[in-house]
């Protein structure tokens, strides 16, 4: 099977349990709302592909996998949304669709964000992985998006705006930002 197939079987995968998942949200909640739109709103699912193929070349199965590439996908989204807010990017459009501060208003664009780290890390709590395994991806989950990685990423990006940056430092911004995220990934799908 050749690796586009692969990964368009993952994505169907991974969109199955997304859509599941989604489905248990209450629809009159405006802030439940903005996480099912943004989480919903589509894209390559490259982060939850790589946790289900990280699973894979570790010896499991591409399910095994799944609560792990939700929470990932969840930080991702989170960052997204954030990214796309005003005082940082300013986006109002993402994947052909309205940002999540454009469809439900900048103060609950911010909160889905946040919500959203949050119901990572429940997500990996309910797991039903083994203690010690949950134990692992929180931490690693925490230390890839925290102080040291993604959100110091993305700050100094934010700084860095208008300035004239060398190689390395555009090199170590996107290290923090993208490259956290993708190491985590595998991280996950490995561990699981």
């Amino acid at each position: 099977m050749e690796i586009a197939a692969i990964m368009d079987e993952r994505k169907s995968l991974f969109d199955g349990y997304l859509r599941d998942y989604l489905s248990r949200f209450d629809k009159t909640s405006g802030l439940q709302a903005a996480c099912a739109y943004s989480l919903s709103a589509g894209g390559k699912r490259l982060r939850p592909v790589l946790a289900m193929l990280a699973c894979e070349a570790s010896g499991g199965e591409a399910e095994q996998a799944l609560s792990a590439a939700l929470a990932v996908e969840m930080v991702h989204t989170f960052s997204l949304i954030h990214d796309d807010l005003p005082a940082i990017d300013n986006d109002d459009m993402r994947r052909g669709m309205a940002t999540c501060h454009k469809a439900f208003g900048e103060a609950t664009a911010i909160l889905a964000g946040d919500a959203l780290i949050f119901e990572a890390f429940a997500v990996i709590g309910s797991s039903g992985y083994a203690p010690d395994v949950q134990a692992d991806l929180t931490r690693k989950m925490a230390r890839s998006c925290g102080l040291k990685g993604l959100i110091e990423g993305e700050y100094t990006d934010i700084m860095a705006e208008g300035q004239a940056l060398d190689l390395e430092t555009i090199e170590w911004i996107y290290r923090q930002k993208t490259g956290k995220l993708f190491e985590l990934s595998l991280f996950a799908g490995g561990r699981v």
